[in-house]
């Protein structure tokens, strides 16, 4: 029988999108919650308006997404050690050299991955929206066995 895992998602911000549950093992689409426009070949730190809490032995990894929604396991923005995080802040690159990128609040602009800190990905996740009075329940690493598999899957399927 798998362990399950707590992890914790607040709004801070009354229009801020909360994560959004897309594979069971811990995988969530992040949102953006500001509206930003990212001139030609710059970063620009964009907050979601929500905070997020790891518990201890696990990993949350933030992975890039591409225009049309797909995991870009080829960019980890950034990695969240175990603890809370006050608000989740995305670096978001417009690799373009021609326009700017405009990024609207609710935008898609990443995937965070949760796995325990030897495992880089885990298995399937109910849909949910974890919010102040709500926490999300993953199973543990027990269902990381296809963690290969589900790279491939979500590196190669919109979300």
């Amino acid at each position: 029988m798998a362990t399950k895992v707590i992890i914790t998602s607040k709004k801070l911000e009354e229009e801020a999108r909360p994560l959004e549950c897309v594979d069971a093992g811990g995988v969530f689409n992040i949102f953006a919650g500001e509206d930003v426009s990212i001139p030609d070949g710059h970063v620009y730190k964009v907050k979601t308006g929500i905070s997020v809490g790891i518990p201890k032995g696990y990993v949350a990894r933030v992975y890039s997404v591409t225009p049309d929604g797909k995991l870009d396991i080829s960019k980890c923005l950034l990695e969240i050690k175990h603890g809370n995080v006050n608000e989740l802040i995305v670096p978001v690159f417009n690799p373009s050299v021609f326009w700017k990128k405009d990024v609207k609040t609710g935008d898609l602009i990443a995937r965070l991955i949760v796995t325990s800190e030897e495992i880089s990905f885990a298995g399937d996740f109910e849909e949910c929206e974890p919010d102040e009075d709500d926490a999300s329940e993953a199973p543990d690493a027990e269902a990381s066995h296809k963690s290969l598999e589900l790279l491939k899957k979500w590196g190669n399927k919109a979300g």
